[in-house]
This record gives structure tokens, C-alpha cells and sequence, in this order.
């Protein structure tokens, strides 16, 4: 069974809610080796967030549809923050950077929904920057 998705800045999406406690009172989670959750305290979580190496999950840039722009970027990464335990939490987010999708976001709460979130967001923003190069072509 896939956990839900909260969607932010697209089409047919929910808000996402405030953070708040955790089980075991973190509202901070880091990931072991194997992508699982492991509940941190701030220091234990403030030392691993500032290795990006440890939270990225994709990092992909599509060439922009109008020449001379910078690249549109989709990245998501692991956010590690407690919402109403695990299954509440804002826990790995894809946000586009750049481009007419620019800062539109889902947030998930495995590792495999957030490849698989970050590979749709990737094809997404192609597709669209692909329709919009065609459209200027095209005038």
C-alpha cells in the first residue's frame, strides 16, 4: 500500500498541516543506511542535515524551453520533520525550481514514494517544458 502524498501548488492538492510532536516526543527523524527512519533529538539531527549527501534523494535539471534561461530544477530531498508522528510528517519533498512550475512541491513520507515522486515530478516538468518550447515554436 502506498502512504498518501500531500501536495502543494498543483492541481487537486491538500495543504499540508503545521509540525508538531513525534512518537517518542522527536519531531526530528534521520535516516539509517537503509532509508528508515530513526527518531533524533535537534543536535543529533542539526550534525546529519548539514550533509546533503544524507537527505538527497534526486537532484535532475531539465533545459529551460526559452533560450538563454537558467535550467529548471527538480530536487527532492529527505526534510527529516516530525508532523503528528510518521505518517503526519512533511518527512521528503520535491520542489521545481525555475520555469512556469516554479516552486510547486509534493511532500511524502518513504524514500520509495519520494523516488517515485521525484521521477514523476522530473517527467512532469519535461512534458510541460517540451509543450512550451513546441508553443514558441510554433508563433
Amino acid at each position: 500500500m502506498t502512504a498518501k502524498r500531500r501536495v502543494r501548488g498543483s492541481p487537486g492538492g491538500s495543504p499540508g498541516g503545521s509540525p508538531g510532536g513525534s512518537p517518542g516526543g522527536y519531531p526530528f527523524y534521520i535516516l539509517d543506511d537503509k532509508h528508515n527512519l530513526v527518531p533524533a533529538d535537534l543536535s543529533t539531527w542539526s550534525r546529519w542535515f548539514e550533509e546533503i549527501e544524507n537527505r538527497r534523494v534526486g537532484d535532475d535539471l531539465v533545459p529551460h524551453p526559452r533560450p538563454g534561461r537558467p535550467a529548471i530544477r527538480v530536487s527532492t530531498v529527505f526534510l527529516g520533520l516530525g508532523g503528528y508522528g510518521p505518517a503526519r510528517a512533511e518527512l521528503f519533498e520535491t520542489m521545481v525550481f525555475g520555469g512556469s512550475m516554479d516552486q510547486q512541491q509534493e511532500h511524502y513520507i518513504t524514500w520509495d514514494d519520494a523516488v517515485e515522486g521525484h521521477q514523476r515530478w522530473l517527467e512532469l516538468v519535461r512534458r510541460h517544458a517540451d509543450l512550451e518550447r513546441k508553443t514558441e515554436d510554433d508563433k
